[in-house]
């Protein structure tokens, strides 16, 4: 059996970051999300195995604003 669990997390962050970068909230976490993986891949905290996890995250989160 498998259980998904997953945690939000709220990040306060200026207008100014998000049109500066000509980014939507939601593309925003989604490229936080990978970089974060990215470098904790990179750092050793995160397995391969984990760091494709957060990818799977990405495509579903994106899937589920396209609806």
């Amino acid at each position: 059996m498998v259980i998904e669990m997953s945690q939000t997390l709220k990040i306060e962050m200026d207008n100014e970051v998000l049109l500066g970068m000509d980014k939507t909230p939601e593309e925003m976490a989604n490229e936080m999300r990978l970089a974060a993986a990215v470098k904790w891949y990179e750092l050793g905290i995160l397995s391969q195995g984990k760091a494709a996890c957060v990818n799977f995250m990405i495509d579903r989160s994106q899937r589920r604003t396209k609806m």
